[in-house]
């Protein structure tokens, strides 16, 4: 077991180098899957070595993966390309799409889980559940699921600029919303909760992750142009290259949402067993 996750770890780092080097050096439109591919290899690896076992078992990670595959094919193709076209690939073929979605987008959603799970284990000791931490979270998920809601439809019907923009992005929050409610109502207990509970450390970790993810992935980005962003606001500022509502804001919906994907699958797995 030793040597398979350390033959894990390995290759994960060769496929970062690699797909950074097709990047940066030959421009290589698909170099964005080696890179998110190795990253969760060299995550899942170390998670496994730190911890001692597997984050998921078989059954859970074949959910997650499959929630992932119909997640990546909603929210980018459908919402982000045909819908409101917030960004395209510009030198992508139908063989490109289907690496994206199977390979590409579960990928990033699994080096999300991974990467958190690590670093929450090695940094934070997760708060005991209370009643009124419970029922704070409840009201702000509560919140969340309203806000994203009313944002979504008022921005359909009456706002005419960035219009598919403030859209996704409104009902991105009602997701979250939605999934966290689903999982606090179930197990008392989800990332959202911890949030509330120690706000600073768990704020700084996922800034910090949702960044660092951000910098790791749209960098190489600006050399092989595997996607280009479109009708964004500000997006002609940016950060070190990167539009910085994009880096700013997208980046932290994409490192939260597939973590709160991962909470409920979970959450609805082990309840469904406690009633056989």
């Amino acid at each position: 077991m030793v040597k398979n996750v350390r033959l894990e770890v390995i290759v994960g780092v060769l496929l970062f180098i690699l797909g950074n080097i097709t990047a940066f050096v030959y421009h290589y439109h698909r170099s964005g899957t080696f890179i998110v591919l190795g990253l969760f290899l060299f995550f899942k690896g170390v998670f496994r070595i730190v911890k001692k076992r597997e984050l998921l078992n078989s059954k859970n990670f074949f959910l997650i993966y499959l929630a992932f595959f119909v997640g990546g094919l909603i929210t980018d193709l459908v919402l982000g390309v045909w819908l409101t076209r917030l960004w395209y690939y510009p030198s992508y073929d139908l063989v490109d799409y289907f690496i994206l979605y199977l390979v590409g987008y579960p990928s990033v959603g699994f080096l999300m889980i991974y990467s958190f799970s690590l670093v929450e284990y090695a940094l934070v000791r997760k708060p005991k559940e209370t009643r009124i931490d419970y029922r704070n979270s409840l009201i702000f998920t509560w919140f969340l699921m309203f806000i994203g809601l009313a944002g979504a439809l008022f921005s359909l019907l009456f706002v005419s600029s960035y219009k598919g923009f403030l859209v996704y992005t409104f009902g991105a929050i009602a997701v979250i919303g939605l999934f966290d409610l689903t999982t606090l109502r179930v197990r008392k207990d989800n990332l959202l909760e911890r949030f509330l509970t120690k706000s600073l450390k768990y704020g700084i970790i996922i800034l910090t992750f949702s960044y660092l993810h951000g910098l790791i992935q749209e960098l190489p980005n600006l050399s092989s142009k595997e996607w280009i962003y479109q009708n964004f606001p500000f997006n002609n500022i940016t950060f070190l290259g990167i539009p910085i509502t994009v880096f700013f804001l997208g980046w932290i919906f994409i490192f939260i949402l597939p973590y709160s994907i991962f909470e409920l699958i979970l959450t609805l797995n082990k309840k469904a067993k406690s009633k056989t």
